[in-house]
């Protein structure tokens, strides 16, 4: 009887943690064009589990990559209901370095800057029925590196990427409460994609995470991604 008072109080906590947790914050799918040479243009768009992603990047130079992403979802939005609810848009700038390794390899570091709002329903019951929606407006500074392979004459190109991303939500409330003050935390996500097609148009795969380095964060972000999608590379100058 003593076990299955533990056993039942354990699978209430779990239910909880899981129910409880909404996430407010859902990276978008990183952007890792790991371009090839000056004048090069790389569009993409892709769908996932964090919603619909439009990308693009170019190539000024050899050595120098700039980005733009923007990122929107709306899911189970029911007027009777707000659980599994969520809404978010989200646009951003970068910029860095980008150089070939070896044959066909290449690395690039970017940085960048992005803002936008996201609202998340919860609708849970422990000892008492939870209902609400924590939404804010946001801005997120960003670091990454990326590392794969790339080149125009491959069926199948590859890489990883990490970014390091400061969420700082200078507007947050959350049900009936109101934070006074910004609400912010730091998030590790990584990726791993894969890109399959010809020399000017690729299949994209991408799975990423999202680890906060907070334990207790005041809002959660999705701990699992998965995008599909298509990338167009577009050579505005071609090599001499």
């Amino acid at each position: 009887m003593l076990k299955f008072r533990w056993w039942l109080l354990g699978t209430l906590f779990i239910a909880f943690i899981f129910n409880g947790c909404a996430p407010v914050y859902i990276p978008n799918t990183v952007n890792a064009p790991l371009l090839k040479g000056k004048g090069e243009l790389m569009v993409s768009g892709f769908g996932g589990t964090n919603g619909y992603d439009v990308q693009l990047a170019f190539a000024p130079t050899d050595h120098m990559a700039v980005i733009a992403n923007g990122s929107y979802q709306e899911k189970n939005y029911d007027s009777n209901s707000v659980k599994d609810y969520h809404k978010h848009y989200f646009g951003e700038i970068g910029a860095g370095y980008d150089t070939k390794l070896g044959e066909r390899a290449r690395f690039e570091c970017l940085g960048g800057y992005g803002f936008g709002q996201a609202e998340t329903g919860y609708d849970f019951t422990f000892f008492q029925t939870n209902t609400g929606v924590a939404k804010g407006l946001y801005d997120r500074y960003f670091i990454q590196a990326d590392l794969g392979t790339s080149s125009n004459f491959d069926y199948v190109n590859m890489g990883i990427a990490i970014r390091g991303s400061y969420v700082n939500f200078y507007k947050f409330t959350s049900g009936t409460e109101v934070y006074d003050k910004p609400q912010s935390n730091i998030y590790v996500e990584p990726a791993v994609f894969i890109r399959a097609g010809w020399k000017y148009i690729k299949f994209q795969f991408e799975f990423g995470g999202c680890i906060s380095t907070q334990d207790k964060p005041t809002f959660n972000c999705q701990p699992f991604l998965i995008s599909v999608g298509l990338v167009f590379n577009i050579p505005l100058i071609l090599p001499q």
